[in-house]
């Protein structure tokens, strides 16, 4: 991540330094986008203070996390003194006592730490901020490996999750076989939500090999878990029996299953990562088969709308994927109705060519269709519907993270 780093010489900076390179900064927010903002000495100044240091915080933009270094010498360890949710008129006054005046702010109250705990909480700010990225960098993406890691292989705290975090990690960027080295490590110490994966995994082959026998016994173990990883398992497994899958076909059982996980859920899941869209087009499969399109319609409109909660979230290709059976499946069941009300009603046009605009933030853009399965927004083109989704961008933001702020959307 970038950051602003100013390097001074051993010496108190006047008054209009001090506003020049450190108070416009923080008045005009210029260094909020990249959180991290340093004043270091070189060479290191007599009263052993190294740098200051702040950080905008993850979830307050006019607060800080405030980090004063001292180095007292070379045989005694660096210390930091840090203070969080630091509001910006108290950063600056902390900034000036270091800077202007000479003087060590009043830190009792502060915590400290020690050169080996910077690693750790090092580590842990990068982690922590990850999810937060829009659109990471390669070096975000490097930062957040080596922090991960680092704390499983150095640390060990909070170890199954971190491990799960760089599993799901790799499998969104469909690098599958380490996705599948880190949910077995997860899952061989106990956790139950990796053997849900595990069971995706080996039922899709995502990694190359499809075997039916292993899914199913992780879909299994699976359902030792709680929560919403125990309700993917649930339709995974009457999806096998639907189709047969290491299990004699039995549809009458799949029927169940659905209708009864869907029940047990009810139709306000606890949070968005519940299936409940992936649940709702199986029930709506199930009653546009019984006669009742209705109803079967209902349930993709409110799966919809879930999955696009979800997808302004986190763009996970399978989310994604899952968007695509919807839409397809409401356009099988009204396929004269026509009309393009929003951005994933253009799942119904994959393969006919024409054109479409719509606005965001004042701003017309364009999307084309080919016949090839390909899609372009402004000219740059997705080889297919699913990379479209997963990776266009809008500026700075992630087209489906904007759903709601699109409007105008209309055939050319």
């Amino acid at each position: 991540m970038a950051d602003y780093t100013e390097r001074i010489e051993t010496k108190p900076l006047s008054q209009a330094e001090f506003e020049r390179l450190v108070v416009s900064r923080f008045e005009e927010h210029d260094f909020l986008h990249n959180n991290r903002f340093e004043v270091m000495y070189v060479p290191k100044r007599e009263d052993n203070v190294r740098y200051v240091e702040a950080v905008v915080m993850i979830d307050d933009e006019n607060s800080y996390w405030v980090e004063i270094g001292v180095d007292p010498g070379v045989k005694r360890k660096r210390k930091r003194y840090s203070r969080d949710y630091v509001p910006k008129e108290e950063a600056i006054r902390i900034f000036k006592s270091v800077l202007v005046d000479y003087e060590m702010p009043d830190i009792k109250d502060w915590d400290d730490f020690t050169d080996e705990q910077e690693y750790y909480l090092h580590a842990d700010r990068i982690i922590s901020r990850f999810p937060f990225i829009e659109n990471p960098t390669e070096d975000d993406e490097f930062a957040y490996v080596e922090a991960l890691d680092f704390m499983i292989d150095e640390i060990q705290e909070n170890e199954i999750e971190n491990i799960k975090k760089l599993a799901w990690f790799y499998g969104e960027r469909h690098l599958f076989d380490l996705e599948r080295k880190y949910l077995e490590m997860a899952y061989d110490i106990g956790d139950t939500d990796a053997a849900c994966e595990l069971g995706y995994m080996w039922y899709y082959g995502q990694h190359g090999e499809i075997d039916y026998e292993k899914a199913y016994h992780y879909f299994k173990e699976g359902l030792k878990g709680d929560g919403a990883n125990v309700y993917y398992c649930r339709y995974k497994l009457a999806d096998m029996y639907r189709f047969g899958k290491c299990v004699d076909q039995d549809t009458e059982r799949y029927r169940d299953a659905i209708k009864q996980a869907l029940e047990d859920m009810g139709e306000e899941p606890p949070d968005l990562s519940y299936p409940y869209p992936e649940l709702a087009y199986r029930m709506a499969g199930i009653r546009a088969d019984e006669g009742n399109t209705t109803e079967a319609i209902y349930l993709l409109k409110k799966a919809r709308h879930f999955l696009a909660e979800r997808l302004v979230r986190d763009n996970y290709w399978g989310s994604i994927s899952t968007m695509k059976r919807i839409v397809k499946k409401m356009h099988e069941l009204t396929p004269d109705f026509d009309h393009i009300k929003n951005i994933y009603d253009i799942f119904r046009l994959e393969g006919d060519p024409c054109s479409l605009t719509f606005a965001y933030d004042g701003t017309d853009h364009e999307i084309e269709i080919g016949d090839d399965g390909g899609i372009a927004l402004d000219g740059k083109w997705y080889r297919s519907m699913e990379a479209f989704f997963e990776k266009c961008s809008v500026g700075e933001h992630k087209l489906t993270s904007i759903y709601y702020e699109l409007y105008g959307l209309a055939l050319a």
